[in-house]
Formats: C-alpha cells, sequence, structure tokens
C-alpha cells in the first residue's frame, strides 16, 4: 500500500488491520485511505467505535456492485487508472 493508495478491506472484523492500512494509505491532502467491510452488523458498530475516522460499512463480499459502490462514495479515486486485487 502506497500513500494515495484506495483501498478496500472485505472481512475487516473491528478494523485492526484496516487502521494500519488507512494510515499508510491516507496522505496530507486527504486523497486515499481504506474502508473496512464486513458482514455483521455488531462487528461494524464495534470497528466504527474503535476507529472512528475511519469509514466502515455493513456489506456482502458477494456482492460486488455494493463493494463499488461504498468505495465511490468513501474514498473517490485519485486517478481512474483502474483497480487492483
Amino acid at each position: 500500500v502506497r500513500l494515495g493508495d484506495s483501498v478496500l478491506e472485505v472481512g475487516c472484523h473491528l478494523g485492526t488491520s484496516t487502521i494500519d492500512i488507512h494510515n499508510a494509505a491516507h496522505d496530507e491532502n486527504g486523497v486515499g485511505g481504506c474502508i473496512g467491510v464486513d458482514i455483521g452488523r455488531k462487528i461494524i458498530k464495534g470497528a466504527r467505535q474503535r476507529h472512528p475516522d475511519v469509514p466502515f460499512e455493513v456489506a456482502d463480499a458477494w456482492h460486488t456492485g455494493e463493494l463499488l459502490r461504498l468505495s465511490q462514495v468513501h474514498l473517490p479515486a485519485k486517478d481512474a487508472t483502474g483497480y487492483d486485487a
């Protein structure tokens, strides 16, 4: 992960690695970062309480259209070069 990257972490649980990824990607201009998603509402509630400055959403990994929408809402791309998996 580099400064300015936009990362979607699927299965983030309580956000332990999400915050590390977010801090590695989020630059001083507010570009980049990480959004954490998990299927469990209680899990996401806990992640939001622990890391209020990082976006977390309830989502199903099999619903890729919803994941794309969430990433575009929370982490607009700095350019349109594409995505890496």
